[in-house]
């Protein structure tokens, strides 16, 4: 059973303030904008960085739906944009384990989280990541629907450190680096076919 003990100091939650962050800089400003963009340019592009701003105006507390009406009506067009972006991310993200030591091949379960509802766009690449590294994210907090919940196994330690901000950087870097290959084939196959499927 997870404990509320493990907020009992304002380092933990800054260590797990700092990964939740270090998540959403590479799923929603890395991935998202780079997909809305490839997809449908600025017109796309444009409106997701406003919701994106306007969200961010709100204190980060998790996952969860905001309570507040104003939020809530930006939260839900603001997760339809995010989430291919952050299913093509934590599908990088559960591939990442198979070159970044002491990370578990667990984290495809975390594509699909049981029982968790939210801001989708954000539980899943953060339950992918808690599967990877046998995280627990805070679910919800002040101002939102769900204050006791929480992302992650069911034993994973919420209580983070340097050290783990350091696993979680190198796994993020890993799935940049699955990106940025899948982003060069996708480049090289176009390429391709604008040539007639011939090498020139």
């Amino acid at each position: 059973m997870r404990a509320t003990a493990h907020d009992s100091t304002a380092t933990s939650r800054d260590y797990r303030l700092a990964a939740e962050n270090l998540v959403t800089v590479y799923t929603r400003d890395l991935m998202g904008n780079l997909l809305l963009f490839a997809v449908g340019g600025f017109a796309l592009l444009l409106p997701f960085r406003f919701l994106s701003a306007v969200l961010n105006q709100r204190k980060a507390t998790g996952a969860a739906r905001p309570t507040s009406s104003f939020h809530r009506a930006f939260t839900f067009v603001f997760d339809v944009l995010a989430l291919p972006g952050a299913l093509c991310s934590s599908l990088f993200l559960s591939l990442a384990p198979m070159i970044v030591p002491g990370t578990s091949f667990s984290a495809i379960k975390g594509i699909v989280p049981v029982r968790i509802r939210g801001i989708m766009s954000r539980v899943i690449p953060l339950s992918v990541v808690a599967y990877a590294l046998g995280f627990s994210f805070a679910y919800g907090g002040k101002g939102t629907t769900d204050r006791h919940g929480w992302i992650g196994l069911e034993h994973g330690r919420a209580r983070l450190t340097a050290l783990d901000l350091r696993s979680l950087t190198m796994l993020i870097l890993a799935a940049a680096g699955f990106t940025a290959l899948a982003v060069l084939m996708l480049t090289a196959y176009i390429s391709l076919m604008q040539n007639g499927g011939t090498l020139r």
